[in-house]
């Protein structure tokens, strides 16, 4: 797990997940992780920054991206 850095290319959490598949092979699957903590509810601006750093990341590195977006409001 790595914590990201600052400004537009920040995740709060990277890592990666291994999975065996049928045949003894192994699939590895990049994650990244966006965290927000704000007293109202997220807007779609927030949701739509985090599918463009997805979308990057799977242009730099393949198709084998997993997300995860969190959010906590009040």
């Amino acid at each position: 797990m790595q914590r990201g850095g600052t400004g537009a290319e920040e995740l709060d959490v990277t890592g990666e997940r291994r999975l065996p598949m049928p045949g003894g092979t192994v699939a590895t699957y990049k994650l990244i992780c966006e965290c927000k903590a704000y007293k109202t509810p997220i807007d779609l601006n927030h949701w739509l920054k985090f599918l463009g750093k997805l979308f990057a990341a799977e242009i730099r590195g393949g198709d084998k991206i997993l997300g995860c977006f969190i959010a906590l409001s009040g």
